[in-house]
């Protein structure tokens, strides 16, 4: 996606390296929009991260094991949902 910046067309990810110096890995990914006021901004989903948890605590030991703990594989998804159906209608 190209936009118009002081007068010149660019992409975003050209936008991002030059002003920001983060090259953008994957450029065919669908951006998000941001709207404020009247203006739209967009975002490559690969800089978003979720608000308020910085870099050191995603990579700490115990976001770790918090992580680990709440990644439930497939089978073991539906295994549980299936025990909660049964509590609930038995």
């Amino acid at each position: 996606m190209t936009f118009t910046f002081q007068d010149k067309e660019i992409s975003v990810a050209e936008y991002f390296n030059k002003h920001y110096g983060m090259s953008v890995k994957h450029t065919k990914q669908p951006l998000f929009l941001i709207k404020i006021g009247e203006n739209n901004f967009y975002l490559p989903p690969e800089f978003c991260l979720v608000d308020g948890v910085t870099e050191d605590i995603r990579k700490s030991a115990g976001m770790r094991d918090a992580l680990k703990a709440t990644r439930i594989d497939p089978d073991e998804k539906v295994k549980r949902i299936q025990k909660m159906c049964k509590e609930l209608f038995t």
